[in-house]
C-alpha cells in the first residue's frame, strides 16, 4: 500500500530507458573499437572520396560504423543519464563511467597494435605512447571516481541492478559486434 503524498518507485519504462541506453552505449562503444581496430589492421589511416586521393581506402563499413559509434556513444549517455537520475542510487551518474571504458579500450587497441604492429618490423613507438596517453586518459579519471566512492559503496554493486546493467552492457557489446560484422563484414 502506498503512503499518502510517498512517489512511487521507478516504473518499467524508466528501467526499460535506462537499460536500452546502456546497450546503446555498450554497442556503440564496440562499433569504436572494432572500427578503429580494423584501420589500425591497414596501417592506421585510410580516407575514401574527396579532393585528396589516400593511399589505402578505408575498409567497407567502418567510417559508418565509427560515426555511428561516436554519435551513438552521446545518446546512449544522454539517455543513461535521463533516466538514471530518474531512478536515483547514483544510476545518473553512470555515463561518468563511458570516458574510462573509451580511453581504455581504445588505448588497448593502441598497446596491442604497438607491442605487434601489421606488417612487424618491432615496436610502433607513436602507438606505444598514444597507448600510454590514452591508458592515462582513462585509467586516472577511472581511479579519481574509485577513491571517491564512499565506504560500503562496493557492496551496493552486488545484486540485482549491477547484475542487472552489467548483463545488458554486455548484451549491447555483443549486438555492437554483430553490427560491425554485419556492416563491415
Amino acid at each position: 500500500m502506498q503512503t499518502l503524498g510517498a512517489r512511487p518507485g521507478p516504473g518499467p519504462r524508466t528501467w526499460a530507458g535506462l537499460l536500452g541506453g546502456v546497450a546503446l552505449g555498450a554497442a556503440s562503444l564496440t562499433l569504436l573499437y572494432l572500427g578503429m581496430r580494423a584501420v589500425m589492421a591497414i596501417g592506421g589511416a585510410c580516407a575514401d572520396g574527396g579532393p585528396y586521393v589516400s593511399a589505402q581506402s578505408c575498409p567497407d563499413g567502418v567510417p559508418l560504423a565509427m560515426v555511428g559509434g561516436i554519435f551513438g556513444l552521446f545518446a546512449g549517455g544522454g539517455v543513461v543519464a535521463l533516466f538514471g537520475a530518474r531512478i536515483g542510487g547514483g544510476l545518473g551518474g553512470l555515463p561518468l563511467l563511458g570516458w574510462p571504458a573509451l580511453f581504455l579500450s581504445l588505448g588497448w587497441n593502441f598497446l596491442e597494435f604497438g607491442l605487434n604492429p601489421p606488417g612487424g618490423g618491432g615496436l610502433a613507438w607513436g602507438w606505444l605512447i598514444c597507448a600510454v596517453a590514452f591508458i592515462a586518459m582513462g585509467g586516472g579519471p577511472l581511479l579519481v571516481v574509485l577513491r571517491t566512492l564512499p565506504p560500503g559503496a562496493g557492496r551496493r554493486l552486488i545484486g540485482p541492478v549491477p547484475a542487472l546493467v552489467a548483463g545488458t552492457a554486455l548484451a549491447g557489446a555483443w549486438v555492437g559486434a554483430t553490427l560491425f560484422g554485419t556492416i563491415a563484414g
